[in-house]
């Protein structure tokens, strides 16, 4: 099965790999499909709520194609922990996502000492999002704003400390209050 991509070209629908920017335009593409209902239907609360929580959860499987970052402490715990157990830490820190944590961080994420963390919030995204009035803007803020970082579990109970879990005005400087230094 074939499918026209926004670039013009054909795109094979399977498992091969293509670039990050045309997965994040398939996201950006729904995003704006969804933030156009929202503008133009006329939904009652709970349609509204439905399409607002789709919309928050394509931004969170879109941010699984990012490279992510990473802090120094994650990345100091991830060598140290890979050492002693070369089990599930065949990719770098920053090529692991939510959905192989388990592999390298044991079967539950509750209990595991690393978080993805969503340097701005996904509500933050969204909202963002929503104010767009093109698919251009939306890939815009997945490219520039969708940044993941890996965390220690210490480093995301300090940005809940502090207040910066969800509400996040200045995610640098929340991360600064929080002690967390990214790798760049």
């Amino acid at each position: 099965m074939e499918a026209k991509s926004r670039f013009g070209e054909e795109m094979a629908m399977s498992p091969t790999v293509i670039s990050q920017e045309k997965i994040l335009c398939c996201f950006a593409e729904s995003i704006f499909k969804k933030v156009r209902a929202l503008k133009e239907l006329n939904l009652n609360k709970s349609q509204a709520q439905r399409l607002n929580e789709s919309i928050s959860e394509d931004i969170k499987k879109a941010s699984t194609f990012k490279t992510h970052k990473k802090s120094k402490a994650a990345e100091k715990l991830y060598k140290t922990r890979k050492k002693a157990d070369k089990s599930g830490f065949e990719l770098e820190l920053e090529k692991q996502n939510w959905h192989t944590q388990s592999r390298f961080d044991g079967k539950r994420r509750r209990e595991g000492q690393f978080h993805v963390e969503h340097k701005t919030p996904v509500s933050a995204l969204r909202d963002e999002c929503r104010k767009c009035d093109s698919v251009d803007g939306i890939l815009n803020i997945l490219n520039n704003n969708l940044v993941v970082v890996w965390i220690t579990k210490e480093e995301n109970e300090r940005l809940d400390k502090n207040k910066s879990r969800t509400k996040r005005p200045d995610p640098d400087l929340a991360y600064k209050m929080a002690g967390i230094v990214i790798c760049e």
